[in-house]
């Protein structure tokens, strides 16, 4: 999923990439993580609601099914001196 559309879907509604990785130690493995930004909180919630038909369409094939079993989110603002 995270190299055969997830990316392109996120590249697609320009979800302002900073980073994309495989967790490769911790209690919550197997996961993936997403750093991305938005100015607003609004802005994120738009993404996510576009994002979500795209994605449904992909977590419904048959090489996918079972691989979530949950999604953790943070939402972060910077530091005043940060440089994001």
């Amino acid at each position: 999923m995270f190299n055969n559309g997830e990316i392109d879907i996120f590249n697609k509604l320009n979800f302002n990439t900073v980073f994309y990785g495989q967790v490769i130690a911790g209690s919550t493995m197997p996961n993936l993580m997403y750093l991305t930004t938005f100015e607003s909180r609004e802005d994120w919630d738009k993404h996510c609601k576009d994002f979500a038909p795209l994605y449904k369409t992909m977590q419904d094939l048959p090489q996918y099914q079972n691989n979530v079993s949950k999604s953790i989110k943070f939402l972060l603002h910077p530091a005043s001196y940060s440089d994001i």
